[in-house]
């Protein structure tokens, strides 16, 4: 961590105050610590957070599927340090579309330690009877309107591969955040997944 916040920063906040970039941020994979640890330190804008359905333990604590990385809530640490939240895989590199057969511009689905896109692609399916009954069209609409409705979540970034997903993700967008009872049964899917 004395890189991070040390060289490392000093480099990047010299880049921003050379006027070449306007915010200083980072990706917040890795050791869920070792990132809080940068969170808290007041030296970055915006922190890029894995956010989804299948592992929403950045958001809610004490949500996870047996498996994935423990994001333990940093999103609440986001929150205190007033860091940006920027979701990123909010579809799990396309398993919450749910479809055995992946489009052909979409690229090959990696992953963190912990996430296999195989098992993702089943749970996502399991995830398919609750966007139902919550009357979605799916688990990608599910997936991502669970992401912009997480607090602290300043902005999600959804990977399209043609107009029409980018068409769905738009129109699923404006339908708005989701209640807290449905943010509710989500999570209760996701753990018990």
């Amino acid at each position: 961590m004395s890189d991070v916040l040390g060289p490392i920063m000093d480099g990047l906040e010299a880049v921003r105050d050379a006027g070449l970039a306007s915010w200083v941020g980072i990706t917040a994979n890795g050791d869920t610590e070792a990132v809080r640890e940068v969170v808290r330190s007041g030296r970055t804008a915006t922190a890029q957070i894995m956010l989804n359905a299948l592992n929403p333990s950045a958001g809610w604590a004490h949500h996870l599927a047996p498996g994935g990385h423990d994001f333990s809530g940093l999103i609440r640490d986001t929150i205190t340090h007033d860091v940006g939240v920027i979701v990123i895989r909010s579809l799990a590199a396309g398993a919450l579309a749910a479809k055995d057969v992946r489009h052909p511009n979409a690229g090959e689905p990696g992953g963190i330690a912990g996430e296999r896109y195989d098992d993702d692609i089943e749970r996502a399916r399991r995830l398919s009877a609750v966007a139902l009954e919550l009357g979605m069209e799916g688990p990608a609409e599910l997936a991502v309107r669970f992401a912009q409705s997480t607090p602290g979540v300043a902005t999600v970034i959804v990977g399209y591969s043609d107009h029409d997903q980018l068409d769905d993700a738009i129109r699923w967008t404006t339908k708005g955040n989701l209640s807290p009872e449905e943010i509710a049964r989500i999570l209760h899917a996701t753990v018990n997944a």
